[in-house]
């Protein structure tokens, strides 16, 4: 008794600690997805619904609206940003992209996901007999009547620790038509615990988890490409915008040096009326206007071109340039200011830490490197421990029967039958009165194993090619970084020349003049030093203007520029409005003189 009393006791603890086990997941990174039992809504969202994925909607900024006024669009740097980061298609494009990737990380829990399973059996037959004791019958071929029912339920759950675990609950009614069956109808019950523990092969979570790493480092790698994107775009819009600044300015220098050169042609038509000027000189200058008119007019189709290229980056349309009005760019050329550029080892430090490229590349050397594992894994043998526990029931009619063992007959003549069902099935389970154990252990191992073999030197390869590869592209990020400095550098330095050049250039228009109105020169001389500083101021426009571009690729290069400008790559993910700000500083001061950049 005491040692039956002691296998309840163990039966109980076994069943207690299974239940516990199979309620709580087990993992690293354990999401609702892993969760043995189903989550609330489980039925509705999984069953009885199809998942739907709304189409997107196609979203024209209302900034546009609001920066337009009188058929013109004023616009800021900072304006052309969130007007960008709403309306690009490319951003759109690229957005859709990353919700893919979140179903696929959800997809590789799958291996863990809990299966219950019903089954439910009738089966019905007449089977020959010529047993007499069986039958009853002596000499004949009698039917025995068969019938069988049987309700069987299971559940299976798989850990990321390698182990399985199962629950069977088996229920199955018998009836037979034989003298001999001491129940009739028979019930038989028996619930089982059992699981499968992998030893090497396939074992822990480092292993079976490899998947569900994998897919988390892809999905990173898709929003990083996403944020390189919309990186890609604000430089290329606010390089446009730039080249839409310069565009204005030209148009301003060259409508300018027209005016003069009107101004000179009407003075020299005045001179010939008078008599103290050759006619050929007003054909000199009338040639002079007509080639600056030209000048005018090409460099206004640039700026409608320009604007056009922009626009594309501004509206979601079929053609963008037919809805958005001129632009009125506000943001002007700024001359440097007395902050240094950084130094070269800092940026390129930056640079390493926050390049979307790179953090691309050492997400991929992260996948080869689980990858490797796991296949070095594989190539163990596999080797399971198994066992469980298990109770049976049974119950079913049966004849009451005197002292002497014969069924006792009732007032009716029949036989008084003692009827017991589930129940009493249920009951001898949970007494524990028929217990079984069991324990295994399973032997696997491939004599060659090629296959694993071979995925086991290819990602070694693919391990050692990813890490060149991040090396090469740490080189490569390197010398973007030098060079954009060298660029600024250089930029700054044309600036200062440039304006040079234009002092001295106005200073020999204006002698050139003098020297005419006295006699010592020729207008041919004159409209020769108006086109030279036309060409000059172009040039300072030229050179302020490739400043402010140099100094957005040197962000870039630094990967700076979301921060920079105050851009939140999530924001932009879910296709919230952005505020972008103008950087408060042109470059961050980390040194004081360039001489120490290098």
């Amino acid at each position: 008794m005491e040692k039956r009393n002691g296998r309840i006791r163990l039966g109980t603890k076994l069943l207690v600690l299974v239940v516990v086990v199979l309620a709580i997941p087990v993992g690293v990174g354990v999401t609702p997805a892993q969760s043995p039992l189903p989550m609330p809504g489980y039925f509705r969202d999984n069953i009885f619904t199809r998942d739907f994925v709304p189409p997107g909607k196609e979203r024209i900024s209302d900034l546009i609206e609001r920066l337009t006024k009188e058929g013109k669009v004023t616009i800021s740097e900072a304006d052309v940003i969130a007007v960008a980061l709403q309306n690009s298609l490319d951003i759109q494009v690229q957005r859709e992209t990353v919700p893919p990737a979140d179903y696929d990380v959800l997809k590789t829990y799958s291996p863990f996901d809990p299966i219950f399973t019903a089954t439910a059996n009738n089966d019905r037959r007449l089977s020959p007999s010529s047993n007499f004791l069986q039958s009853g019958v002596f000499g004949q071929v009698i039917p025995i009547s068969n019938l069988s029912q049987n309700f069987n339920f299971s559940y299976l759950q798989a850990f990321q620790t390698g182990t399985n675990a199962r629950i069977d609950y088996d229920n199955s009614k018998a009836f037979i038509s034989s003298r001999l069956a001491s129940l009739n109808p028979s019930i038989t019950s028996a619930l089982r615990l059992s699981f499968t523990q992998a030893l090497l092969k396939n074992r822990g979570v480092g292993v079976n988890s490899v998947p569900i790493k994998i897919a988390k480092n892809n999905r990173d790698i898709t929003k990083e490409q996403f944020s390189l994107t919309v990186i890609n775009i604000m430089n290329q819009a606010l390089n446009l915008y730039w080249e839409v600044v310069f565009a204005r300015e030209d148009i301003r220098v060259r409508q300018a040096s027209l005016d003069l050169a009107i101004k000179t042609n009407e003075d020299n038509k005045r001179q010939v009326e008078i008599g103290t000027l050759a006619p050929i000189d007003v054909v000199q200058s009338e040639t002079s206007v007509a080639a600056r008119r030209l000048e005018v007019t090409t460099a206004q189709y640039t700026l409608q071109q320009t604007e056009d290229t922009l626009k594309r980056f501004l509206s979601p349309t079929r053609d963008p340039g037919a809805v958005i009005a001129k632009l009125e760019p506000v943001d002007r050329p700024k001359p440097p200011t007395a902050e240094e550029t950084p130094k070269v080892s800092e940026a390129i430090t930056e640079a390493i830490n926050n390049r979307p490229e790179l953090t691309q590349a050492r997400l991929d050397l992260q996948n080869r490197d689980l990858r490797l594992q796991f296949t070095k894994n594989q190539l163990l043998p596999q080797i399971d421990v198994n066992g469980g526990y298990q109770w049976i029931g049974l119950a079913g009619n049966s004849p009451v029967l005197d002292s002497q063992g014969n069924p006792v007959v009732g007032p009716d003549g029949k036989n008084i039958i003692v009827t017991a069902g589930y129940p009493e099935t249920t009951r001898q389970l949970f007494s524990f009165q028929f217990p079984e154990y069991f324990f295994g252990v399973s032997l696997a191992l491939p004599i060659r194993n090629k296959s694993a073999q071979a995925d086991f030197g290819r990602a070694s390869y693919e391990k050692r090619q990813s890490d060149a590869n991040l090396r090469l592209s740490e080189q490569q990020v390197a010398l973007q970084v030098r060079n954009a400095i060298t660029t600024v550098e250089m930029n700054k330095a044309r600036i200062q020349e440039a304006k040079r050049t234009r002092e001295l250039q106005e200073k020999t228009l204006d002698a050139e003049n003098k020297k005419y109105q006295l006699g010592a020169s020729t207008i041919r001389f004159v409209l020769q030093e108006q086109t030279n500083l036309a060409v000059v101021q172009d040039v300072e426009i030229r050179a302020e203007v490739d400043y402010a571009k140099s100094k957005i690729a040197l962000a870039q290069a630094e990967g700076l520029l979301l921060r920079n400008y105050g851009v939140q790559i999530e924001d932009v993910l879910g296709g919230n409005e952005q505020t972008p700000k103008k950087p408060t500083a042109d470059l961050r001061a980390v040194t004081a003189t360039t001489g120490n950049n290098r």
